[in-house]
């Protein structure tokens, strides 16, 4: 026992001192990258412009790895790259793709082997567009922008995939006044495209569409009004796009269906989405085993007295898992039979093909208290997930969102310890996942602490 104030300061001086060093080699075992960034060892800076930086898309293929972003630096808006060749150890310099008059918004990105497409809404000809570019050599060079809608009503919320020489794009269009889905189609790698195509034609507004390929198959999802309620409807083609099915209504309930997601592996397509018919907000499931030509009945993911929101779906390979995830608010106390205005992140797994699914459990257990920005994937080869989302610890002040990731193994068995990515004083949201096939995991995401907006990037080994 000390007896001296020197003393207790001496020893308060070794505590802390012992107390820091374990700490520092704990986060540097479990967090900090083998790359010095700069920045905390942690995360790196991509953007680093005075403008704001936000809506980050992210890319691998091989050792490369793309980021693009939109940029309000020159006061237009505009669409920036960069790319790494070495997995994301270093990057090159910044890109310009946009460079138009008019504001550049929300890109995609897209790859197949050494090729890179690009989309994004484009406000130059004043009506709103979609616009595109192409690079065959791993991002070095760009061919020139096309404008892929060129309609009189604006056009929003482009979707890119590609499959071999396939590139599909599509997105919603309100010329006719109601709100519909396009499609264009390119079978040479981007370099001419076809002609347009209408995927809804419905009296109603369509909105928000998604796609996903599978060797020469086409799905395509979105919430469509025509009903008056809001439903989830699906399109399949399986000529590359050259004809489609008709559309089927998913979700056909009297309540607002929003919010669709779709992933495919093999003969498998799998759909989620939000419904609003119970008042709470629910996440159901459909999945189909022959290409989409028909489905099973709906599977309630989320149903609880809280609202769940947000699913987010992905599947492995060989189809031997799939995983659903959404945000809920439901307080897990029987006794107040209350919902509470913290989301938590939850999670089902089915191993038969959406058949039957596990019990819910929860991500980032004992992270915090409003989950948010949710992103899943499944590394090529594997039945494990890996999860990045948005969360403002528990008590913390000011109450600020940091980054984090989470991976669960076992198919979805056994959650690991969940991993702080930022770690900062500004907010940190709208990630984007991807993993390499040597298992790197590359995270990208907009960050305000430097109090202009900027891009970040991580890797988790």
């Amino acid at each position: 026992m000390p007896s001296s104030h020197t003393e207790r300061a001496m020893l308060n001086s070794f505590l802390v001192t012992t107390m820091t060093l374990l700490l520092t080699t704990f986060f540097a075992s479990t967090i900090l990258l083998p790359d010095s960034y700069g920045q905390v060892g942690r995360y790196l800076n991509l953007s680093g412009n005075p403008g704001k930086s936000t809506f980050p898309s992210l890319a691998i293929s091989g050792n490369n790895v793309y980021v693009a972003w939109t940029d309000n630096t020159t006061g237009n808006g505009d669409v920036y790259l960069k790319r790494s060749v070495d997995n994301g150890t270093t990057f090159g310099s910044l890109e310009s793709i946009s460079s138009n008059p008019g504001k550049s918004l929300d890109p995609e990105i897209a790859v197949s082997q050494d090729k890179l497409y690009i989309v994004w809404t484009d406000k130059t000809t004043g009506n709103g567009d979609i616009y595109f570019k192409a690079s065959l050599d791993k991002g070095v060079t760009f061919s020139n922008f096309e404008n892929l809608s060129n309609n009189t009503g604006p056009s929003v919320s482009p979707q890119v995939a590609v499959s071999g020489n396939n590139v599909y794009v599509a997105w919603t269009d309100n010329t006719t006044g109601n709100g519909d889905v396009y499609l264009k189609r390119s079978v040479d790698n981007g370099t001419t495209f076809g002609s347009l195509e209408s995927i809804s034609s419905n009296p109603g507004k369509s909105l928000d569409p998604e796609i996903a390929v599978s060797q020469d198959k086409l799905y395509i999802v979105w919430t469509d009004k025509t009903t008056g309620n809001g439903d989830i409807y699906f399109k399949a083609s399986l000529d590359k796009g050259v004809t489609f099915s008709n559309f089927e209504n998913l979700s056909n309930n009297t309540g607002p269906s929003v919010s669709p997601q779709v992933a495919v592996s093999g003969n498998n397509v799998y759909v989620a989405w939000t419904d609003n018919t119970t008042g709470n907000g629910d996440v159901y499931f459909k999945a189909s085993l022959d290409n989409g030509l028909k489905f099973k009945g709906k599977k309630i993911l989320g149903k609880n007295i809280g609202n769940s929101l947000d699913p987010q779906i992905a599947v492995s390979e060989n189809n031997a898992v799939v995983f659903g995830i959404w945000r809920d608010n439901t307080q897990y106390d029987p006794a107040q039979n209350a919902t509470s205005p913290n989301f938590d992140l939850l999670f089902r797994t089915s191993s038969n093909g959406g058949g039957n699914f596990t019990d819910r459990n929860t991500v980032g257990k004992t992270v915090g208290d409003f989950a948010d920005y949710a992103q899943i994937v499944i590394p090529a080869g594997k039945s494990d997930a890996s999860i990045v989302w948005s969360d403002i610890y528990r008590y913390r002040e000011p109450a600020t969102y940091d980054l984090f990731f989470q991976s669960i193994t076992n198919n979805g068995s056994t959650l690991n310890d969940p991993i702080n990515l930022s770690n900062n004083e500004g907010n940190s949201t709208i990630p984007k996942i991807a993993i390499s096939k040597n298992g790197t995991t590359h995270v990208v995401w907009t960050d305000s602490t430097t109090g202009n907006g900027d891009i970040y990037y991580s890797r988790v080994h």
